[in-house]
This record gives C-alpha cells, structure tokens and sequence, in this order.
C-alpha cells in the first residue's frame, strides 16, 4: 500500500477508536482529537498526555517516534518524523502549538524534565546547488536533560542543546550551545551562565 493511500486511510478511519486503544494499552491519556498516523511506528509509555489536535506522523521506520514516562504532549502540537526519528525523554513537556521535525533518518533526542514553551519550532535545513534548494541536510540534534525552551524559540537541526541550559524567547539555535548556559537572540548567544542566572533569581527572592 502506498503512502498516500495509507495516509488517507487513516484520516477516514475515526482517530478516537486508535485514540481508546493506545489510551488503554498503554495506561496513558490521548485526547480524541487527537491524530496519530502510522501508530505501529510509535512507542508510547505509561502516564503520558496527548492533547487536543495533536498530530503525530511516524511515517517510514518502527520507533520512529518514543514517547517515554509522562511525557506531555500538549494542545495543536505537531510531530512528524519524515523518515526520521523523534525521541522524547521522561517527564519533559511540549506545550501548545510546537513543531518538531525529523527527515532523512536524522534523529531529535530530547532528554529527561526537558520544559518547551509554546510556539517551539525544531525544524530541519536545507542544502543549496548554487541558487537552487534542494534537499534537507543529514544532521540530528540532541537537547540536553532539564533544559528549559522558552515561547517562540526556533532551534535548526543539526544543533544541539546542553544539559541545564535556557533559551531565550524568540531565539533561533543555529549553532551548539553548551552545558549550563543561558542563550538568547538571533542567532542565539551566551548571556550568562546557569549559576549567575540562579544567582540572580535567589537575590530578587531575597530582596
């Protein structure tokens, strides 16, 4: 069966009976709005949350995107592994209307109690012949554990994310940020370290 067919199979066929089964199966939540495609290529866990409008497109590989322990995916988000792979550690949130985007077998790992704010985009590149695109580069990205993604943040893949690290709002990642660090603007830079960001709070708190 092609593709196509299957994809428009599968959005006749009513998404909140898949949408019952994965629930009981795998002792989770998943709103009946929601839309998983090519569920077999999904692995879910136990005490994870699928919002509204959700849709998942696991297209072309088995596992092609994990779901771990209460994870949260939140309202008219968007995951689509185009022929890659989305790993999403425990306890991490991704909050309304985000994007993640996987292709040409690259892998987006994120990590354990990782935090992304509404409006985050990782999204893939593309490679140029001259004045022409072409294709979307071979890269895979890898977010850190505990790290926080604040509103609006645009992360390339091929980038990667340090453990503990903040992005500010509206950034674009275009180059690695490392462990404990703060980065923000266009593209995104160092702004202080994580301790002289906790620093700081600790002393508005004092004041």
């Amino acid at each position: 069966m092609s593709k196509e067919l299957s994809y428009i199979l599968q959005t006749l066929f009513p998404s909140f009976l898949t949408n019952i089964y994965l629930s009981l199966r795998y002792q989770c939540f998943i709103h009946p709005s929601a839309k998983i495609y090519w569920p077999k290529n999904i692995k879910l866990a136990k005490g994870i949350s699928i919002g509204k409008g959700t849709v998942i497109m696991a297209q072309k590989h088995k596992a092609a995107i994990t779901l771990d322990k209460n994870t949260i995916i939140n309202d008219y988000c968007i995951l689509n592994s185009k022929g890659g792979y989305i790993i999403i550690g425990k306890d991490s949130s991704i909050n309304h209307f985000s994007l993640i985007q996987s292709t040409r077998n690259n892998t987006v790992l994120i990590g354990k109690d990782v935090a992304m704010a509404p409006y985050t985009r990782i999204v893939p590149n593309h490679e140029y012949e001259g004045e022409e695109r072409t294709r979307t580069i071979r890269a895979s990205t890898e977010i850190g554990d505990n790290v926080w993604i604040c509103a609006g943040v645009t992360i390339v893949v091929g980038t990667n994310i340090g453990k503990n690290s903040i992005i500010g709002a509206n950034s674009v990642v275009t180059r690695d940020i490392p462990d404990n660090i703060v980065a923000a603007g266009t593209p995104a830079k160092l702004i202080k370290t994580f301790k002289e960001y906790v620093q700081k709070e600790d002393s508005k708190e004092s004041d």
